[in-house]
């Protein structure tokens, strides 16, 4: 038995810090949002200009991003 690999797609996962917690200033609100469908031969330049971009959006600073590979794991006749 052979398995093949199948690129898929990617996920940019970001996670942002929006600052204190109204209900505890001690603790920072930590958000993390994902944007799905991305094309496995993007950039990883290109994702984190993405990634910057959402930042600005969402007026927190971006903690980390996290690019999630996808794959069809496929099994061949050889």
């Amino acid at each position: 038995m052979h398995i093949e690999r199948h690129n898929y797609q990617d996920t940019l996962r970001m996670r942002f810090n929006l600052g204190p917690d109204p209900e505890d200033p001690t603790q920072d609100l930590l958000r993390v949002r994902s944007y799905t469908r991305i094309k496995h031969d993007a950039d990883d330049e290109h994702l984190w200009s993405l990634a910057k971009g959402f930042e600005a959006l969402f007026a927190g600073h971006l903690v980390n991003a996290y690019r999630v590979m996808h794959v069809e794991l496929v099994e061949s006749q050889l």
